[in-house]
């Protein structure tokens, strides 16, 4: 074990504080702070407070006003070669607390992924985060002055760029249908495969979140979605969720106290 070393020195005005934990005095923990600075500080200047930790490969984990998480990595596959501060490509994961649960894939720039254009560039992955929280109701502390260039484009749930856009009268019916249909627990939270016609829609409850439809199968095959509920449609199913989990034994997944974010995913 890297025998502990005295606290980092003074940081610089404007950022986020360190993070509290006894860490921050190890020679390691230190080593891999200033390597991945490149990618903290923009982060701290929002207001976040970061760590870097050691899971596959060392990573960045980012704090969020709603007790979430923000897990910024390279590749895991990258192999024994990659540099885990400078990595070919970006992914970004949103995460619980608690338990783990997966909130949504913010970005990922890792090669053959939906944002690989951008590569290891800091600023689009910055970029979408700071849309990524804005269309989920997430304050930043400090947010980032608006930039004029357009975020890279948001993904699913499952990290998939969308391949379909509902019709405002599709996406009422699914979310009504899945208010009827059994949910159960899962690492995306409360999912749920809805019946509607010839399709399956694939719909998940999770945190303080709105209810989301990421996947439609039929018989040509599954398009990707991302389509989040309106705040009606948000109550119907959340009350039909919390109701089954009650049933179960176990916790339900408590909506936000915040002003309703933007409903992506859907046409007139």
């Amino acid at each position: 074990m890297t025998a502990p070393d005295r606290k980092p020195d003074t940081e610089p005005a404007g950022l986020a504080p360190l993070p509290d934990t006894n860490k921050i005095r190890d020679a390691l923990w230190q080593h891999q702070w200033k390597r991945f600075g490149h990618l903290t500080t923009p982060l701290r200047a929002r207001g976040l407070v970061c760590d870097v930790e050691l899971g596959e490969l060392w990573l960045v984990r980012a704090q969020l006003p709603d007790q979430t998480h923000l897990l910024i990595s390279g590749p895991a596959d990258g192999g024994p070669g990659q540099d885990a501060a400078h990595p070919p490509g970006w992914l970004v994961t949103h995460r619980a607390d608690d338990n783990g649960t997966l909130y949504g894939v913010p970005y990922d720039s890792c090669p053959e992924a939906p944002h690989a254009a951008y590569g290891p560039r800091i600023e689009p992955m910055l970029d979408r985060i700071d849309a990524y929280c804005r269309e989920l109701g997430i304050d930043l502390p400090r947010p980032a002055q608006a930039r004029e260039s357009a975020p890279p484009p948001a993904l699913t749930l499952t990290g998939c760029l969308p391949t379909a856009v509902l019709s405002t009268e599709e996406a009422e019916t699914v979310f009504r249908a899945a208010a009827r249909v059994p949910f159960r627990p899962s690492k995306l939270g409360w999912v749920a495969s809805v019946p509607v016609g010839d399709h399956h829609y694939e719909v998940a409850v999770a945190g303080p979140y709105p209810p989301r439809i990421f996947a439609r199968r039929g018989p040509h095959g599954t398009d990707h979605i991302n389509c989040r509920a309106t705040p009606e449609e948000e109550d119907l199913v959340r009350h039909h969720v919390e109701r089954l989990a009650r049933a179960a034994g176990r916790a339900a997944p408590q909506p936000g106290t915040g002003p309703a974010p933007p409903r992506p995913g859907r046409s007139r």
